[in-house]
């Protein structure tokens, strides 16, 4: 009688590819890129990819806005590598507050605001 082992066949042995070396893209990934692009290019009309992207700008704004985001730098600093100073600035008509509202806008300006030495 046969052992399981005698009944399994032998296992093909494949020949180790090298692969796609190490940096190189993928050929159908570059190809579809390409197509994308051009086709979008096309469908611009006379102001090529940039009128494409104006009308799907209008168009999907959320879907373009997306693609900004992709594309913008990671980190965003200021002025040599410093961070990015902020300004806030407000307007409040003080006629439209009543006197507790105006005391307690004073309070909390005078709270937020670093001494003036």
């Amino acid at each position: 009688m046969d052992t399981p082992d005698e009944k399994q066949r032998p296992k093909k042995v494949m020949p180790i590819s090298p692969g796609r070396p190490k940096g190189k893209p993928n050929r159908t990934t570059t190809l579809l890129k390409d197509a994308i692009l051009l086709a979008a290019e096309e469908l611009g009309g006379a102001d090529g990819l940039v009128g494409f992207f104006k009308a799907h700008a209008v168009t999907y704004p959320v879907a373009f806005l997306s693609l900004v985001a992709k594309i913008l730098p990671y980190q965003i600093s200021g002025v040599d590598g410093e961070a990015i100073k902020t300004e806030h600035h407000a307007t409040i008509d003080a006629s439209l507050l009543d006197q507790d509202q105006r005391d307690e806008l004073r309070r909390l300006l005078l709270a937020a605001t670093p001494a003036i030495g």
